[in-house]
């Protein structure tokens, strides 16, 4: 006949007093009992090991139970899954309200917005996208808070923002939404087939803005003399340089793909704005939000500004503007 040794009233505190900084198997060492023994003493003792509850932690519950498991909520919020279930128990959050998952689902405009356009340039970009989270890892923190703010206006959902030091000791930023229905509502629209059909210039324009405040880059220096200017978009994906070509064509903005240099086993291409009309079309129409290249594409246009004024006294007399030397250089 087995016997089991009952527990003493030195063995409860010492349970009581060490069960949150030890773990079980230290414990029953200690003890000289079976780790079964201590985790079944410690669940009669009401003994519960888990941290307490956030309240973002509870509104990501609440936002977010009726589209997850609670085995994916317990892997976001590194919480044991049957402390999950009882938590949103207590909170009364049944799974099956069809009633409250219907209002949920439609709590955002479904349909293609301005903020989605912006959005979805972004994470063509520099955002990402997965199955559980909308993410941008950005240093500049305008971009980053232009992104919070236009992802809560969208989906009206609260994201959150956190600076970081990253490897090259820069200060960065990272914008988080989690949402399935909003990632199922964007992913809806993420496919160039649906960006090529756009023939609204209202969406069009905050798609390109968004897609070149995440990757481009404003080149304007002088070179033997010459004044070299231009807004390039780069990437390796030949599919989105071509769409961007395109989009930038129905804005009236002309636009050269070219080739760079290969990076590993990867072609790379840009897409390059370099008329200085064109460029002005550019600035008047898209833009930046990022303060550092917004003040570089007001530099490029001053310069361009600055050889209009010295062409007006000169036009009468050349026919091609495009071998006038500017005070810098050759427009």
């Amino acid at each position: 006949m087995r016997h089991y040794k009952l527990w003493t009233e030195q063995e409860d505190e010492y349970l009581k007093t060490n069960y949150l900084n030890f773990k079980y198997s230290d414990i029953a060492k200690n003890l000289g009992k079976n780790v079964n023994s201590v985790f079944y003493r410690a669940s009669h003792l009401n003994l519960i090991k888990y941290k307490k509850w956030s309240k973002s932690e509870i509104d990501f519950l609440k936002d977010n139970y009726l589209t997850l498991t609670d085995n994916e909520i317990s892997i976001l919020l590194n919480k044991n899954s049957k402390y999950v279930k009882q938590t949103r128990r207590n909170l009364k959050l049944k799974k099956f309200d069809k009633h409250r998952l219907k209002i949920y689902n439609n709590h955002f405009n479904e349909h293609f917005t301005t903020y989605k356009a912006y959005i979805l340039g972004v994470i063509f970009g520099d955002g990402n996208i997965s199955k559980y989270r909308i993410k941008l890892d950005v240093i500049d923190e305008d971009f980053a808070i232009e992104f919070k703010q236009k992802i809560e206006f969208a989906y009206k959902k609260e994201a959150s923002i956190i600076s970081y030091i990253n490897s090259a000791n820069n200060k960065s930023y990272i914008v988080s939404l989690y949402s399935v229905p909003a990632i199922n509502n964007i992913l809806k629209f993420k496919n160039v087939p649906f960006i090529q059909s756009l023939n609204n210039t209202r969406l069009i324009i905050p798609f390109l803005k968004g897609l070149y405040d995440s990757e481009c880059c404003v080149h304007y220096y002088i070179d033997n003399g010459y004044t070299k200017r231009r807004i390039a978009f780069t990437n390796t994906n030949y599919d989105l340089i071509l769409l961007v070509h395109n989009l930038l064509k129905k804005l009236g903005i002309n636009s050269v793909i070219q080739k760079s240099v290969r990076i590993k086993t990867k072609d790379v291409y840009n897409v390059n704005i370099a008329n200085f009309f064109d460029i002005l079309k550019f600035y008047m129409l898209i833009n930046f939000i990022i303060r550092r290249k917004k003040e570089k594409l007001e530099n490029v246009v001053d310069n361009i500004k600055e050889c209009f004024n010295l062409l007006i006294p000169l036009q009468n007399g050349y026919n091609t503007m495009g071998k006038l030397r500017s005070k810098n250089g050759y427009l």
